[in-house]
């Protein structure tokens, strides 16, 4: 697996406050705020498994741009998640900005401002 892939989406989500890495239930690596998670991490086939919140509307835009590798997410797609494979990132620049929207979605106001 990319360790490289891992580290990066370690330095994002570690850049926000009250941002914690947490193993969920299932084993996967999680990114929480206040016990609510804004990223998830799992692994299948060697290949890690970006799952991001985002809203409904922004969740349609990315799954239904040309050849898109964004997938609605499994068990919580239906509450504005979008997974991607790590082997199909091929744009950093816009998987960060995701990352801060998800953040920001989650965290409470008063963490925005720190």
């Amino acid at each position: 697996m990319n360790s490289g892939f891992l580290d990066k989406v370690r330095e994002i989500c570690g850049s926000f406050y009250g941002a914690e890495e947490k193993p969920d239930e299932l084993g996967h690596i999680t990114f929480k705020v206040k016990d609510k998670s804004f990223v998830r991490i799992g692994e299948m086939d060697g290949v890690y498994i970006l799952s991001i919140k985002t809203s409904p509307l922004t969740q349609e835009i990315l799954i239904n741009q040309e050849n898109s590798k964004f997938v609605k997410t499994a068990y919580i797609g239906q509450h504005g998640w979008v997974s991607i494979r790590s082997n199909d990132i091929v744009n950093w620049e816009e998987l960060s900005e995701l990352i801060k929207e998800a953040y920001y979605r989650t965290a409470p106001k008063k963490y925005l401002q720190c």
